[in-house]
């Protein structure tokens, strides 16, 4: 798969996971919106879920593009960056133009998924939001190469299976 391929898979991901995160949002925030523990455990679970649909996707296509032969070891971190072009763009402009506010607004739609980080360093924004927008590739990078592990845990899977059946066929002969 080529990186530009990955990228928009990765971009798309982030996307939906943006999309669904923006529509609990609002509804998970509110059930205890005076309790600040209640408000931090959303908040983490948000960044939780964000990171564990981004690692499955990237670990999926290291551990393929292993199959294929056409693994790269950088492939996950610059798919990563290509992905996050978009947002790195929206950053340049909220900071930039901050008479223009929409910018920002739409920078804090794509990072809802840190949206309680972002609140909290309200002070520092939209300066602070370029922290979030680097961890993308290194989330997609890391988990990318954590296709090799997958794909050598499927090996010994599969081997042990085989020693197995090997082991029943001498049995019952």
């Amino acid at each position: 798969m080529r990186y530009e391929k990955l990228a928009l898979k990765f971009f798309g991901s982030h996307a939906l996971v943006t999309i669904l995160q923006l529509l609990l949002s609002g509804f998970l925030f509110g059930i205890f919106p005076d309790s600040q523990f209640y408000q931090w455990l959303i908040g983490l679970l948000n960044i939780i879920i964000f990171c564990v649909v981004i690692y499955a996707d990237a670990s999926s296509y290291g551990q393929n593009d292993l199959k294929r032969g056409t693994f790269r070891k950088s492939k996950g971190f610059l798919s990563g960056f290509i992905a996050s072009i978009p947002g790195l763009i929206l950053y340049i402009l909220a900071v930039s133009m901050p008479s223009v506010a929409w910018f920002t607004v739409i920078l804090r739609i794509w990072l809802i998924p840190f949206v309680k980080l972002i609140v909290t360093f309200e002070k520092y924004s939209p300066d602070i939001l370029i922290v979030f927008l680097a961890l993308f590739p290194l989330i997609t990078g890391f988990s990318y190469l954590d296709g090799i592990r997958r794909r050598e845990k499927v090996k010994k899977a599969i081997e042990k299976k085989e020693a197995m059946r090997v082991e029943l066929s001498k049995r019952n002969s």
